[in-house]
C-alpha cells in the first residue's frame, strides 16, 4: 500500500520532496539531517521550524540521525585533545605555515560555552538590539544618561555577538571536515560555514529551548551543503575559451 501524502509542516517545501523524505523515514525509520537540509533548502530556518519539522517526523517514528549533537560533540573532543596537546607542550610535525592548522590553533584558544554562557550571551544580543531601536526611535526625548545607558548596552551586545561567534568557530571546523572532498577547499567550506554561525547568531532566540550549538549546526551545514551546490552547478569554462568570450 502506497504511504498517504503527507501534510507539508510549513510552506516554501516541495510537497514531493516532503513525501519522499517521509516514504523513506518510514522505510528506514531514520532520515539524515542532510536529506532534511535539502527539502529545507528553501526555507529560512528558525526555532519553530525545526520544531515543527522534527515533530513531524517524530510523529512517524521517523529520527533524524543524531549526526548533529555527534557534531557538538566532537568538536568538544577536538578541543579538550587539543588543550591537553598545547599542556603537554607536543609539537604536531605537520607544516607550522598550512592556513588550516594555524587558523585551527588560533580559534583553539577560545574556551566552550556551557548552555547558561549561551543563554547569558543570546541575551545580551536581544538586549543590545532593543536598546539600539531605542537609540533611534527616541533619539530626541531621551535623556543623556540614558543614552549613554543604552549605548553601553549595545556595546555589551555587540560583544556578545562576538563571544558567541567565536566560541562556536571550532564547531564550524568539525562540520566542514565532514564535507571534504566536495569540489570545494576545506578553507573556502569554513567560510561558508562561519557566514551560517553568523545567520545562527542574528535568528537565535533562547526562549525557544535549543542550546545554540544545536541550533547553529543546522544554519552552517545549510549554508555548506548550499554552496556546495551552488559550486556544483557552476559552468566551468576551460582556460583556452575564456579569451575568445
Amino acid at each position: 500500500m502506497m504511504p498517504a501524502v503527507e501534510v507539508v509542516p510549513v510552506s516554501g517545501i516541495d510537497p514531493a520532496e516532503w513525501n519522499s523524505l517521509i516514504a523513506r523515514g518510514i522505510s528506514a525509520g531514520i532520515v539524515h539531517a542532510d536529506s532534511v537540509l535539502h527539502v529545507l533548502r528553501h526555507v529560512e530556518l528558525n526555532e519553530d521550524l525545526l520544531h515543527q519539522v522534527n515533530g513531524a517526523l517524530t510523529g512517524r517514528n521517523i529520527q533524524i540521525d543524531n549526526a548533529v549533537e555527534e557534531l557538538v560533540e566532537d568538536d568538544h573532543g577536538d578541543r579538550r585533545r587539543e588543550r591537553a596537546e598545547r599542556m603537554a607542550g607536543s609539537h604536531d610535525s605537520g607544516n607550522p605555515t598550512d592556513p588550516v592548522r594555524m587558523y585551527l590553533h588560533e580559534i583553539g584558544r577560545v574556551g566552550l560555552l556551557n548552555a547558561d554562557d549561551e543563554r547569558r550571551l543570546a541575551q545580551a544580543i536581544l538586549d543590545g538590539l532593543a536598546a539600539a531601536d531605542r537609540l533611534v526611535v527616541e533619539t530626541v526625548t531621551l535623556a543623556e544618561i540614558d543614552r549613554r545607558r543604552l549605548e553601553r548596552t549595545v556595546r555589551n551586545g555587540e560583544r556578545a555577538k562576538s563571544d558567541l561567534i567565536q566560541a562556536n568557530l571550532r564547531l564550524v571546523v568539525s562540520i566542514a571536515k565532514r564535507y571534504q572532498g566536495r569540489e570545494m577547499a576545506l578553507l573556502d567550506l569554513i567560510q561558508e560555514g562561519n557566514l551560517g554561525l553568523m545567520r545562527a547568531v542574528d535568528k537565535f532566540d533562547h526562549t525557544k529551548g535549543f542550546k545554540f550549538s544545536t541550533y547553529a549546526t543546522w544554519w552552517i551545514r545549510q549554508a555548506i551543503t548550499r554552496a556546495i551546490a551552488d559550486q556544483s552547478r557552476t559552468i566551468r569554462i576551460p582556460v583556452h575559451m575564456v579569451e575568445h568570450i
